[in-house]
């Protein structure tokens, strides 16, 4: 019975998605599963649904359907960690998918895509950027719905998915934007043949001008700002992207043998796409999108650094490649296909080393445990010099502002904050160096390499090295983990109320 199963193509192909979807989920779960939320910006988006849920309101004035997503989770788990963890994880099988129904549109034999599509369940980029970038994950399953129902010429969805993706995420609405203006040149293309039809022609003008208008009444969406700060993305030198990524991660850790696979397993595919497309061109217009988000993404002179756009785009690269190869998937040959799906797969069980924690994650344990010892000096503190505002590094500040409800936050503050309850915490290997140009009391000690201090100590200990020429420890201490920059314009016009 079952090997009668199995030999139906129906059967065999609905096993082959289950089966993949099943072995993602477990990958993504093995790398975002503990006992702390996952991801660098964890915290700042749980201070927000903490917030919003307790109060009301937002942290950071921010409108997201990311939020309503985690809130759900929440009320169902009454766990924010679990919460959060668990939307990574189904954003992720949401988006496989997708990719999954898109392929299959093209291929009448299910057989032809299960090579390409496995390829996804096994990438360990993927898996990243699912743990790292949730948001950004929930933003191109919106994105990818649109492109769905775009493909199917269900107007009413298209719009209302187009909708759906601008309040999600600022790179996915930024690509669906450009999306809907090929959609509707695609219907302006069409012929008119009565009154509906031309109105249905307008219809994606209208939702872009009706999207426009939204992002302009709604913040923390996306903002001129964000088109503003392109060039700041932009380099000289080009470089082969796919490489570009894995250099740039392993510039700060090892990557993994399975990564630098995938980068030339993918540097292989996009080779075989640039081949298809100068021979068989573009079949559909939203075909033409797909292949001019990979364009976007291979594009040599970006700058790949983390928060910029080029880095997000270069992330995404492998699933729009699997996407753009659509038209062609069915080319080839099924027993090729099912034999390299039933490799991926296979290699999908060893992977999950992949995605370490201890090289990708905060160490949220110990920002725990430095937490409750700034909590215990500061209930000792005069409520005169009790914190108002803490200038910490990313990651502490996000997850102190969650766990102990401080204002805290990477940045210096671009308004005034008294002096007396304006705090910092640094971080490094000069404990002696601040003791020795500080009066005696001024620095609390919360570890080895870890200190709580005034601002205006901390900026006289600055002085303090500059008048005496140690250039040396100043630049030792010019580093992401002692913020020194005012929180930029572009943040703060995302988030005013327009």
């Amino acid at each position: 019975m079952a090997s009668a199963l199995l030999g139906n193509s129906t059967y065999r192909s609905r096993a082959f998605l289950i089966l993949g979807l099943l072995l993602s989920g477990y990958l993504q779960w093995d790398a975002v599963w503990g006992d702390y939320a996952n991801g660098w910006d964890a915290y700042f988006y749980l201070v927000q649904v903490k917030s919003w849920l307790e109060t009301g309101q937002m942290h950071s004035p921010e409108w997201s359907v990311f939020y309503p997503f985690l809130a759900v989770i929440y009320y169902l788990t009454d766990s924010y960690e679990t919460a959060y963890q668990l939307l990574s994880i189904l954003a992720k099988l949401a988006l496989l998918y997708l990719v999954w129904d898109w392929l299959q549109a093209w291929s009448p034999k299910k057989e032809h895509l299960f090579g390409v599509w496995a390829f996804l369940v096994w990438s360990p980029s993927l898996t990243y950027v699912f743990a790292q970038y949730p948001k950004n994950g929930l933003g191109f399953v919106c994105l990818f719905l649109f492109m769905r129902y775009w493909r199917k010429e269900k107007v009413v969805f298209t719009m209302l998915f187009f909708l759906l993706t601008l309040f999600s995420h600022r790179l996915a609405a930024g690509l669906v934007i450009i999306g809907l203006t090929l959609w509707g040149l695609e219907r302006g293309a069409q012929k008119v043949g009565d009154n509906r039809l031309s109105l249905r022609r307008l219809s994606p003008w209208i939702t872009l001008s009706l999207g426009i208008l939204l992002l302009s009444l709604f913040s923390g969406l996306l903002h001129w700002s964000d088109w503003e700060r392109l060039h700041q993305f932009w380099q000289t030198n080009p470089r082969w992207i796919p490489y570009g990524v894995g250099h740039y991660f392993s510039s700060s850790f090892p990557l993994s043998n399975w990564w630098w696979l995938e980068i030339g397993l993918h540097s292989i595919l996009l080779l075989f796409l640039g081949l298809s497309f100068f021979r068989m061109g573009i079949k559909s217009w939203v075909h033409g999108f797909v292949l001019l988000v990979c364009g976007m993404a291979v594009w040599p002179f970006w700058i790949l650094d983390t928060g910029s756009i080029g880095l997000r785009l270069a992330l995404w690269l492998p699933v729009f490649s699997v996407l753009a190869l659509g038209p062609w998937v069915q080319r080839i040959p099924g027993s090729l296909s099912i034999v390299l799906g039933g490799l991926f797969f296979v290699l999908s069980l060893f992977t999950g080393p992949a995605y370490q924690k201890s090289l990708f994650e905060p160490s949220y344990h110990s920002y725990a445990r430095l937490g409750g010892l700034a909590e215990s000096w500061f209930s000792q503190q005069i409520p005169e010099k009790f914190p108002e505002l803490i200038i910490a590094p990313k990651g502490i500040a996000e997850y102190w502002t969650f766990r102990f409800g401080w204002d805290v936050m990477p940045w210096l503050p671009e308004y005034t904050v008294p002096s007396e309850r304006l705090y910092r915490l640094g971080r490094g290997p000069w404990g002696n160096d601040l003791n020795y140009y500080l009066p005696a009391g001024t620095v609390h000690r919360l570890g080895t390499q870890t200190f709580l201090l005034l601002e205006k100590d901390w900026q006289t200990f600055l002085r303090s090295l500059q008048e005496t020429g140690e250039e040396e420890l100043l630049l030792q201490i010019d580093h992401w983990q002692n913020p020194a920059a005012i929180r930029p314009e572009y943040l703060l016009r995302r988030q005013r109320n327009r």
